[in-house]
């Protein structure tokens, strides 16, 4: 997205210097993915400081940079600009982006399968409009800005982002920034637990993107198998289409059988049944097509459509995706991350497995009080599998 920099000034505040360039097109937090013309904002962190990569940035092309301190050696042909906080700049110029944007937010939000989910959204959604989303993983209060500043044209139908929490707060920053229109629960899961203490207290933190939506009088999708979620919602009184393999809710699915890899689902909406089969396997992976397909739904898409479209999915690497080596081995790839939810969700489709089966896990971080106890349950689920071997990182 191109923003004039006179446009910068008069809605951030801060001071300017050095060499006046007329706009930007692309913004960068980390000085090894500048690029020519780039705009490097120094932020810092517990850890590093973007002020120590300034003459790193500019060596790989930054023309402008932002700094919260005073900083020596900045070349004189670069522009520079002065404010109390880089992190409050980002946010603010992530704001300012998202005025442009003229289509609808959609945004996606639980302990488990946001990044699935979205890539099938994206898979559903191109077919028909223009859409942008998030790349990868990213979906926090730094790289939902970037998005909206590096991705984005404006003129997009939709926009797909995941948006993620760790403590209090988080969400409400995520909304002022986003202000999405659609909103997404896929479930409430143990994570995040150092702050968000418990599964109430995450429950209550993801609810603030639903509650923004309601306000706004967009359309929510709800995992209706949760009873933590559904207690939320009717609290709130939450209109919703929800979703989920329980008889109740509107979109409803089931897998029939299913392998390692593969498996056959039937998909139940309004009196009408659809089965498919699909080169991938689990109830993850499931409840992520019903989110879509209820997504689909609020957006005119009929369910056998975006069914044709989802079977062409291939998981994303380090999300079950299986890797064949030879004499027949078999690797489910599961690295991305871990938390009790997703592990518990990547196990269940293995139990009754035949052949040599071997786990390997490590450890599930931020979870609090209540690790050890946790770690314990997910050895029971493991034990579930019953595997020929354990190994433990």
């Amino acid at each position: 997205m191109e923003i004039k920099t006179k446009e910068i000034i008069q809605n951030i505040e801060g001071k300017w210097s050095n060499k006046w360039i007329d706009k930007f097109t692309h913004f960068s937090i980390d000085s090894r993915n500048t690029k020519n013309g780039s705009f490097f904002i120094a932020l810092k962190g517990k850890r590093t400081d973007g002020h120590s990569f300034i003459l790193d940035a500019v060596k790989r092309g930054a023309k402008g940079v932002v700094v919260q301190k005073k900083c020596q050696n900045i070349p004189s042909d670069i522009f520079v600009y002065y404010v109390n906080s880089t992190k409050d700049f980002l946010v603010s110029l992530g704001k300012f982006a998202r005025k442009r944007v003229q289509g609808k937010i959609i945004g996606i939000t639980g302990s488990a399968g946001k990044t699935t989910t979205k890539e099938m959204m994206n898979l559903v959604l191109k077919n028909k409009f223009c859409i942008a989303s998030t790349k990868g993983n990213a979906n926090t209060e730094l790289s939902i800005p970037l998005f909206l500043l590096n991705d984005v044209k404006g003129n997009e139908d939709f926009l797909v982002a995941e948006m993620g929490v760790q403590k209090k707060g988080d969400m409400d920053l995520l909304n002022a920034i986003l202000q999405p229109n659609i909103a997404i629960l896929l479930n409430i899961g143990d994570s995040h637990l150092e702050f968000l203490k418990n599964r109430e207290g995450v429950a209550k933190e993801k609810f603030k993107l639903i509650e923004f939506v309601k306000e706004k009088e967009g359309v929510t999708i709800l995992n209706g198998d949760s009873d933590l979620i559904r207690k939320f919602a009717n609290k709130r009184n939450i209109s919703a289409i929800y979703f989920g393999t329980e008889e109740e809710n509107d979109v409803r699915g089931n897998i029939i059988n299913s392998t390692e890899n593969t498996m056959n689902i039937k998909i139940s909406y309004k009196n009408k049944s659809f089965f498919r089969q699909f080169s991938f396997s689990g109830m993850n992976f499931l409840y992520d097509i019903l989110a879509t397909l209820s997504a689909g739904i609020s957006l005119g898409i009929p369910i056998d459509e975006s069914l044709s479209i989802l079977k062409g999915f291939k998981p994303i690497e380090g999300r079950g995706r299986v890797i064949v080596l030879s004499r027949g081995i078999k690797i489910i790839d599961e690295t991305y991350n871990s938390n009790p939810l997703s592990l518990k969700m990547s196990l269940m489709h293995l139990r009754g497995y035949k052949g040599n089966l071997i786990v390997i896990t490590g450890d599930m971080l931020e979870l609090g009080e209540n690790a050890k106890m946790f770690h314990r349950e997910a050895g029971a689920d493991i034990a579930k599998v019953n595997p020929n071997l354990l190994i433990s990182i």
